[in-house]
């Protein structure tokens, strides 16, 4: 569970003291010799863990005879790897440099970590936080919370393919789980770190460590783990030629396999090629009972490849058991969103449970780079509690979600707009066209236009020209991209749900023939059907805070929100009122009008009455 990132271990060191002297013990071994900062920090972890066998009475001996290779030589045979040992006990010793860093090594550990006794160290937890300058560390808490997601018993053999911190195997190791720590990602620092933290933690012998060639001979057997602890790296293509392929698991004759895997000479190979989906296609065909997936949000509405993985994982084994979507910086102190994605075999219930633990976070006192932490017993009790918590966590049925194009966003159902009993239709049965923006031109025949953008929206008076900015297209695209008087504009990227009415083009100057305008990337224009409803009364309607609540349900985006047009046509309802109450709303909004042109007028004499005093 979660607690202060200061907290003390049970054996009196707290997570402070630890990184002190870890970080004391690495700058030893790096000024000591020329070595990079990594192979020191392996030095420090070698160190901590022979000192820890000592402590525990797995080596024979005292403390003072870690100065004797004896104790080293005893150390390899019991699982410290042979190049960390060749790194503390080189073969030639120039000038005793190394029995001098030796002697001061002892000293410091002598201090720190011998006197920590029996009790656990959360030294895992310091690498991931020195780690985390290579983009390898994680929120503690967050290593927490996707253990307890988990739910694997003791005993348990669970596959970690990447963890380049050592934190989520040490987690799993606590709890008596048999972790197989081969993968695609894994190279000879995370190899190096999790046999050393485990080690440090007297659970070495509950590493797998004969599957690192499990893919080297055709592929592994399927359902040959139990569960899966999957954090792969975000938004990352496949290379080819990098062996990530090896490791691709396969499930066929389910519906919507033949888009997930497709045929390649005597095989089959996973037809996805971004980080995050590749995983979950490839990894998930070896897991027995329960997976755990930490992706970016991404994986849980994009369309193309991502949603072919959704509609496979729904229709083809209606899998998915829950979705979590989690605060920002979890991940190195990043400001990068990532969700948590669970799929169980055993699940026997058509519904998944969706958690929005954006809010889920608790004070630390770290000086390190995560100023919060992720509640993981916070987000553990919304995952696991039968009910409904409005606007945080509700279970949610497959035929829903298939009815929203498979989207697993939680925000989608958690908080869905609230609308009244006013009859209402989609906005897209009252718009005659949807103006795009246009593709910018550099052929010689392109025409200058007008841009209207998300700045020149959000007034309540109709929209003239001149505008600011520019740009060219091609001539024969004019027609068809040019605004119109009266049509709606509202901007879908960016600062969603920005409005307003274009009027006219205005006059750029007199001697330059008026410019029509487009709309910006940014921003789309509904052509109204009047038919049905005025273009103020719509024009007001998307004004209000009703629209802007339903647009914050159906956005999509990490770095950048947005709403696809076809999402705002369909998603969007819109109130239909009588042509009395449309006519009504109209005569307040142009008095409304009046008064902000009055306003204007007034500030405007303000300025010029404080630039003449």
């Amino acid at each position: 569970m979660s607690e202060n990132i200061n907290s003390r271990t049970a054996g009196g060191l707290s997570r402070a003291s630890a990184s002190a002297a870890f970080s004391g013990l690495v700058d030893e071994f790096w000024k000591a010799a020329p070595r990079s900062r990594n192979d020191a920090a392996l030095c420090a972890l070698g160190w901590v863990a022979v000192t820890r066998m000592l402590v525990r009475g797995e080596l024979t001996g005292e403390l003072q005879d870690l100065l004797q290779a004896r104790c080293w030589e005893e150390a390899k045979q019991l699982g410290l790897p042979e190049d960390i040992h060749g790194l503390l006990w080189p073969a030639e010793d120039a000038g005793g440099a190394s029995e001098r860093t030796r002697l001061r090594a002892l000293g410091l550990v002598s201090e720190s970590f011998a006197e920590s006794g029996l009790g656990e160290l959360d030294l895992h937890d310091v690498i991931g936080e020195y780690a985390d300058t290579l983009g390898l560390g994680y929120d503690a808490g967050l290593c927490d919370t996707l253990i307890e997601t988990l739910e694997a018993p003791a005993g348990s053999k669970v596959w970690i393919p990447f963890d380049p911190s050592g934190q989520l195997a040490v987690r799993a190791l606590r709890r008596g789980l048999r972790v197989v720590v081969s993968g695609p990602a894994r190279n000879h620092w995370s190899q190096s770190v999790v046999r050393l933290l485990a080690l440090i933690e007297g659970k070495y012998g509950l590493l797998d460590l004969n599957e690192d060639d499990m893919a080297a001979h055709g592929l592994p057997p399927l359902r040959s783990v139990d569960y899966l602890l999957a954090c792969p790296p975000i938004g990352v293509k496949l290379m080819q030629g990098a062996g990530w392929r090896k490791w691709e698991g396969v499930e066929l004759g389910l519906p919507g396999s033949d888009s997930i895997y497709r045929p390649m000479l005597d095989r089959h190979t996973v037809q996805l090629d971004r980080s995050e989906s590749w995983a979950v296609a490839a990894f998930w065909p070896y897991v027995e009972k329960r997976a755990v997936f930490l992706t970016s949000p991404n994986v849980l509405f994009a369309k193309g490849q991502e949603q072919r993985l959704r509609e496979f994982l729904i229709l083809g084994s209606s899998q998915p058991a829950a979705v979590i979507s989690l605060p920002p910086r979890l991940i190195n102190g990043s400001g990068v969103v990532t969700a948590i994605t669970v799929l169980d075999r055993r699940q026997k219930s058509f519904g998944v449970r969706m958690v929005d633990a954006a809010a889920a976070t608790i004070e630390t006192k770290s000086t390190m780079k995560f100023s919060r932490a992720l509640d993981s017993r916070r987000v553990t009790e919304l995952l696991t509690s039968p009910g409904e918590v409005p606007d945080v966590s509700r279970t949610i049925g497959l035929d829903e979600i298939i009815a929203n194009d498979f989207g697993l966003m939680p925000a989608r159902y958690i908080s869905p707009p609230s609308l009244d009993a006013e009859y209402r239709v989609p906005l897209g049965e009252l718009v005659e066209t949807v103006v795009r923006a246009p593709v910018a031109s550099k052929e010689a025949s392109a025409v200058e236009v007008q841009e209207v953008g998300i700045a020149d929206l959000d007034q309540w008076g109709g929209l003239f020209g001149p505008f600011l900015r520019t740009t060219n297209i091609q001539a024969r695209k004019l027609e068809e991209c040019r605004l119109r008087r009266n049509d709606i504009l509202v901007s879908v990227k960016g600062t969603l749900g920005k409005v307003g009415m274009f009027l006219d083009d205005g006059v750029r100057d007199s001697e330059k023939a008026e410019l029509h305008s487009v709309c910006a990337q940014s921003v789309v224009a509904l052509r109204v059907r009047t038919d049905r409803v005025s273009v103020v009364s719509l024009y007001l309607y998307l004004r209000s805070d009703d629209f802007k609540n339903q647009l914050t349900a159906f956005r999509t985006g990490v770095a950048q929100a947005h709403v696809t047009p076809s999402s705002l046509l369909r998603d969007v309802k819109i109130p239909l009122r009588s042509l009395p109450e449309q006519q009504a709303a109209e005569s307040l909004y142009y008095e409304l009008c009046q008064l902000e042109e009055q306003v204007k007028r007034a500030q405007s004499r303000m300025e010029e009455i404080r630039l003449g005093l």
